[in-house]
């Protein structure tokens, strides 16, 4: 399976059946992208990929970061992350 680009904005048709986001930074629920502030020298972005044993999380609507955090961590089989530099 693969998202498409735009895949978690507000109203996409790209995403699998009855999708669900979780909350984020910011303190929406759509990805936004890094943006760190220009003129910086390189941030970096840890990007994780999860294998879970289950197809959907059993979260409450609105849950927290911490709540779908440990979700996540409990149904794991496996994970990888990747470190990334970006500036503007």
């Amino acid at each position: 399976m693969q998202l498409a680009e735009g895949a978690g904005a507000a109203g996409s048709a790209t995403l699998p059946r009855d999708p669900s986001n979780g909350p984020n930074d910011f303190g929406g629920r759509d990805y936004r992208g890094v943006c760190p502030p220009a003129g910086d020298r390189p941030h970096r972005y840890r990007v994780t990929l999860w294998a879970l044993k289950v197809s959907r999380l059993a979260a409450p609507a609105r849950s927290s970061a911490a709540l779908i955090d440990h979700l996540i961590e409990a149904n794991a089989i496996a994970h990888r992350t990747l470190v990334v530099r970006h500036s503007r």
